[in-house]
């Protein structure tokens, strides 16, 4: 039972926390900061935390207007549109069955249309319309910081360091049970045991890097 003693000590190991952390003194004026926070907060999942140490949660993204917060909230939905052939400058297909397609009106306006239809002088298709609207608004002087993760990105340093424990952990559990036993088995226990941990190692690290994830997070208040 040794080397389960060994396996819990190194699997700590595998438990790294990733993240960046953006001020507005690493950009050049506080509007590029908040202009470098609404880009990539747009449409991610929020954690919120005030002042007064209180913290919510927004699963539509929020953007910085005027120095207050907005909370967004997104609906989406499909409109079925009917618009006269002289009215469309170029309709540019995608796919073989030309269902689906970029509609180029003559006025400027664009649509991503689906289920395009052309009768006689008329053409009729959906589009998919996005609709944004605050759901709540904070004053900047009551937000400390707004944090967000990336769980894609957090698996590769875990991974590594899971699959780098595991290795390390199964080299010296095989090690520990080698010198243990008298079997003419040894070679393939230690090679199986070596394997074993060392997948083991992998597995824990990759599924705890997509949970806990790469955390970015804005402070705008120390």
């Amino acid at each position: 039972m040794k080397h389960i003693y060994i396996i819990a000590t190194l699997i700590p190991l595998i438990f790294t926390s990733c993240s960046s952390t953006y001020k507005v003194s690493d950009f050049p004026s506080k509007d590029k900061f908040f202009e470098d926070f609404n880009k990539s907060a747009y449409d991610k999942s929020l954690q919120v935390t005030l002042n007064n140490d209180s913290s919510f949660t927004n699963n539509n993204g929020a953007e910085i207007v005027n120095d207050t917060l907005y909370c967004l909230n997104i609906e989406i939905e499909s409109i079925n549109k009917k618009i006269s052939l002289s009215d469309i400058k170029e309709i540019k297909y995608s796919g073989s069955n030309f269902r689906k397609g970029l509609i180029l009106l003559r006025d400027g306006k664009t649509f991503d249309a689906e289920e395009i239809d052309i009768y006689n002088d008329t053409v009729k298709f959906s589009y998919i319309n996005t609709i944004n609207s605050h759901k709540c608004s904070l004053s900047m002087n009551k937000v400390r910081e707004v944090s967000y993760k990336n769980h894609w990105l957090g698996v590769p340093i875990p991974l590594i360091t899971g699959t780098a424990a595991g290795i390390a952990a199964g080299g010296l559990s095989a090690f520990v049970y080698d010198s243990s036993i008298n079997t003419n088995d040894k070679n393939s226990i230690d090679a199986g045991i070596f394997l074993g941990i060392a997948s083991l190692g992998m597995i824990i690290g990759g599924i705890d890097g997509w949970i806990n994830g790469y955390t970015y997070i804005y402070q705008f208040s120390p």
